[in-house]
């Protein structure tokens, strides 16, 4: 870190935490509302999968809900593993937030 003349630090990381009991709630919480909705969206794409072609989006929904759960399978676990260095966690977190919406907006 570098200090100033008068031996104080220029620079500094702060961060808002929650307690472990608080933060495991609402990541579960989270979590739960995102797999039901993924979920739900699967079976709805499942459902209408053979409306005529004049309606059907159903095949690019579901690539883009295919590729959003394996950037999730893949990316969550390292964004955890990355939690201790701030640098690789802004850098996986942002990749992920980049991939799932541009699934999002290239695929539908």
């Amino acid at each position: 870190f570098f200090e100033d003349s008068f031996g104080r630090s220029l620079e500094y990381y702060g961060r808002c935490t929650l307690p472990d009991d608080a933060r495991i709630a609402v990541y579960v919480t989270l979590g739960a509302i995102n797999l039901g909705a993924v979920a739900y969206a699967f079976m709805q794409a499942w459902k209408a999968r053979h409306i005529s072609t004049e309606f059907a989006e159903t095949e690019s929904i579901f690539k883009a809900l295919a590729s959003i759960l394996l950037v999730s399978f893949v990316g969550i676990p390292v964004l955890i593993l990355a939690s201790d260095n701030r640098d690789a966690f802004i850098f996986v977190g942002s990749c992920i937030i980049f991939v799932t919406t541009c699934s999002i907006l290239l695929l539908i």
